[in-house]
């Protein structure tokens, strides 16, 4: 339970952060230092159940998860948005790299609702990167399309509306 709440306030946190609020940074390390810690002991205690270690198990993918989406919006805003978009292309957990092809199963199905409710900025940060490169080789037209099919087949979620004022005027 403890990690599944440090998953919460990381999620809380990173939307902070990148809604421009400071005060996510700080708590961000704080946080990831202390879902590690927590992953670390876990390991030292044999008597836990099979359904906790399950659990534990589901909230260290949702932390790796967090951390991923956190690495990218840094990235972003130190300015390498080469490798921000490569990471975001790499995200197992969103169908954005534009070497796949589209998939049609609903991603969010299994996903987290921390890491869910993180997706909405991670992808105006990606969206904000492709508008801030060059586009040599069709590659970024490419993953810009694989986001707004995204969003377009994730409209019901209610997502914020400058979420999609930016993919309008990416096109």
């Amino acid at each position: 339970m403890a990690l599944d709440t440090i998953n919460k306030c990381l999620s809380e946190a990173i939307c902070a952060l990148s809604r421009g609020r400071l005060d996510g940074e700080s708590r961000t390390a704080g946080l990831i230092h202390s879902g590690n810690e927590i992953l670390e002991m876990h390991k030292y205690y044999p008597e836990i159940s099979p359904q906790e270690r399950e659990s534990v198990s589901e909230q260290h993918i949702v932390l790796r998860q967090l951390e991923a989406v956190l690495s990218i919006h840094k990235l972003a805003r130190g300015g390498h948005y080469a490798d921000a978009l490569r990471e975001v292309a790499r995200l197992p957990f969103l169908p954005l790299d534009p070497r796949t092809p589209d998939a049609t199963t609903d991603v969010f199905q299994n996903l987290s609702p921390h890491v869910q409710a993180c997706v909405p900025d991670l992808l105006k940060v990606a969206l904000t990167c492709l508008d801030n490169m060059v586009d040599s080789d069709g590659s970024l037209r490419a993953l810009r399309a694989k986001i707004a099919s995204f969003i377009a087949n994730n409209s019901s979620r209610n997502w914020p509306r400058d979420l999609y004022e930016k993919v309008a005027q990416s096109f």
